[in-house]
């Protein structure tokens, strides 16, 4: 019994040292390319859904109506909200240049509430590049717009962002930003190594006609709230 345990607790190990030097390790040696490797400007638009959001909505727009880019939009999707979140854009998205939003009062019934409002939000979108966030997030700084552009190419075509949760006091929190890294860790080095399984929707570039296709590149930082 006991060189049967200890078979597999070597097996384990190597099968650790395999991820650790080969898949992980990919990560810590990949660099994200500058701004100046962007090779034009395209126009992006960024796409928010957003439910009972008002206050995370009062935040995150000024912030992304004030990206460093030459050519974008913002289209905030108000999904059937009942807090004041369409009064709010109705009154005021006309005080940004580069904000507008849809309004949806029902959702059809055997359709996921989040993909329906997405959908809609992506045939609205008059750019192919498409850049996916949510309320409750904010950018790191007014260059996440270009760090994500800069990431996208013919060989690249959809770039996976990172969304740190960010730091407060409490055990909880700790634990929720180290889920929120492994989880990372694991779905950009499996990216890397040609095997990409996941992204976070919260952060997510990619363009219109190459919706089903899986190429990636991992990509810039914005900070999620929760």
């Amino acid at each position: 019994m006991i060189p049967i345990l200890f078979s597999l607790f070597v097996l384990a190990i190597v099968y650790q040292l395999y991820f650790l030097i080969f898949i992980f390790a990919k990560l810590n040696r990949y660099e994200t390319p500058g701004f100046e490797e962007s090779v034009n400007n395209d126009g992006i638009s960024v796409i928010v859904c957003a439910w009972n959001e008002i206050e995370n909505l009062k935040e995150l727009i000024p912030l992304l109506d004030n990206q460093n880019y030459p050519d974008f939009e913002v289209i905030i999707v108000d999904d059937r909200s009942v807090d004041g979140s369409y009064d709010y854009l109705l009154a005021n998205c006309h005080l940004f240049k580069n904000v507008r939003f849809l309004r949806i009062e029902h959702t059809p019934e055997h359709l996921s509430a989040k993909k329906y409002a997405l959908t809609l939000g992506i045939r609205s979108a008059k750019y192919d590049i498409l850049l996916l966030t949510d309320a409750d997030c904010r950018p790191q700084s007014e260059s996440w717009i270009s760090g994500m552009k800069a990431c996208l190419s013919q060989e690249k075509e959809i770039v996976l962002g990172f969304s740190p949760y960010y730091k407060t006091k409490g055990f909880l929190n700790r634990l929720i930003q180290y889920e929120t890294f492994v989880t990372a860790l694991q779905y950009f080095s499996f990216a890397l190594s040609g095997m990409p399984y996941m992204g976070v929707g919260r952060n997510l570039m990619y363009r219109k006609e190459i919706y089903q296709k899986q190429r990636i590149c991992t990509a810039y930082k914005y900070y999620w709230r929760g």
